[in-house]
């Protein structure tokens, strides 16, 4: 076990770093004010509604995820949506596009998840 903080920081860096991946080039965004700011999202009440995508850009969004990463606030186990990115494909799709298109999200939360610590509540 280290106890050195230097060696115990060093450590907890590779760690991070070997989890979490630069966005691409054309994802970024460069200037936070200016994006956020901009007419074409102040003006378009609609613009999520706009946003294609398909069962197979979910499929390749999970084939994407590290087999070894932590899971999300919902509990299920990176390994679990790879092993079954065909059988979720098509209820992830429903649920992010109804939510795009209504502009509301899932109130769900599992019981697992109001008992664990290291979850944060939604409102």
């Amino acid at each position: 076990m280290k106890e050195d903080p230097e060696e115990i920081c060093k450590l907890l860096a590779e760690q991070y770093q070997s989890v979490f991946s630069e966005p691409e080039e054309t994802k970024k965004i460069i200037d936070p004010g200016t994006f956020f700011n901009s007419p074409q999202i102040s003006e378009d009440p609609t613009m999520l509604k706009n946003i294609e995508f398909s069962e197979q850009d979910i499929i390749a969004a999970i084939e994407e995820l590290k087999p070894n990463s932590a899971p999300g606030p919902d509990g299920i186990p990176t390994n679990v949506l790879i092993k079954c990115k065909d059988a979720l494909a098509r209820p992830l799709y429903l649920l992010w596009r109804h939510s795009l298109d209504t502009g509301t999200a899932s109130t769900y939360r599992s019981k697992e998840s109001d008992n664990n610590p290291n979850s944060q509540r939604r409102s």
